[in-house]
């Protein structure tokens, strides 16, 4: 009888230690439990797109960010990544935070700022940020002194432009005084492209009947441009003389300090500053991002 009142009193208390374990609901167990979830948990997204989706005031829903992961993680795969500058995704779902502004690069360092000067910005979900022909956005990179992959004789600027019509107003650039860089105008009133990198002679033009596409202008060599409009590459020649010591604007173009008066009134989607990508490897980079959006209806190739 003894022995079996101990057995008894041992099951008991067996059980009751084991019960306390897994029902234990101390904050001290809490934590713990807490910190091993969290230590298991991973993300779903490549680490350069988590970096960028942190920072966005209303996220994206989850098909939308899937998207724009599989976007970045094809331009780091494909090694265009670690070429790139600065990259600016304007067309976003929402922009009620100004989460059309950071830079997809570093998320918090050369975002977008806006420089109104009496005039105004509109966006569009999935389509960008249009200017008035007087506002402007400025990058706060300057890509002499910050530009790593953007130099000399190595450079490029990949944009996207969503809306069609003839206007002199530039969609990017700058100038210091000294050197333009990056100075490209989609359609004038005559159907050409201007464009310039890196150099301060003559604007070199292409025939240009549409201004709602992909536009590459890249600096490829010491005496050679390139612009590719939608996958369409024309070579254009102008010595390199330097890189402009100013920041780069959107939707118009730094003179010297402030926006010099010729602003645009298109709608841009992305931009992209880099080293001067060849013809295959801009058309991939336009692929990869036209692939994008594609997904909310948005494709600029035909």
């Amino acid at each position: 009888m003894k022995k079996t009142i101990l057995i008894f009193t041992f099951l008991v208390a067996f059980i009751s230690c084991a019960f306390t374990q897994v029902i234990d609901l101390s904050p001290e167990a809490a934590r713990y439990d807490l910190k091993v979830l969290n230590t298991n948990i991973t993300s779903a997204y490549c680490s350069e797109y988590q970096a960028v989706y942190d920072v966005l005031t209303t996220k994206p829903s989850d098909a939308i960010a899937t998207a724009q992961n599989t976007m970045v993680k094809s331009l780091v795969d494909g090694g265009y990544w670690p070429e790139i500058d600065i990259f600016y995704l304007l067309a976003q779902t929402v922009n009620s935070g100004g989460e059309a502004y950071p830079n997809w690069k570093n998320p918090g360092t050369y975002d977008l700022t806006e420089i109104l000067g009496g005039g105004s910005l509109s966006f569009v979900a999935n389509e960008g940020i249009m200017g008035d022909g007087t506002a402007v956005l400025n990058t706060n990179w300057n890509p002499n002194i910050h530009g790593s992959k953007f130099v000399q004789n190595s450079a490029g600027l990949l944009i996207g432009v969503y809306t069609d019509a003839t206007h002199a107003g530039y969609i990017a650039g700058a100038y210091d005084g000294t050197n333009y860089s990056c100075l490209i105008r989609p359609r004038d009133g005559a159907n050409t492209v201007f464009i310039r990198i890196n150099a301060n002679a003559v604007f070199e033009n292409v025939a240009n009947a549409s201004s709602k596409k992909h536009f590459s202008l890249r600096r490829t060599g010491a005496t050679t441009q390139r612009l590719g409009i939608n996958k369409v590459h024309t070579a254009k020649s102008g010595a390199s003389v330097g890189v402009p010591n100013t920041d780069l604007y959107v939707l118009g173009y730094n003179n010297n300090g402030s926006p010099a008066g010729q602003n645009s009134v298109h709608r841009i989607m992305y931009l992209v500053a880099s080293s001067g990508f060849n013809d295959s490897d801009s058309d991939a980079i336009v692929d990869i991002i036209e692939t994008y959006l594609d997904t909310n209806g948005k494709g600029l190739l035909p």
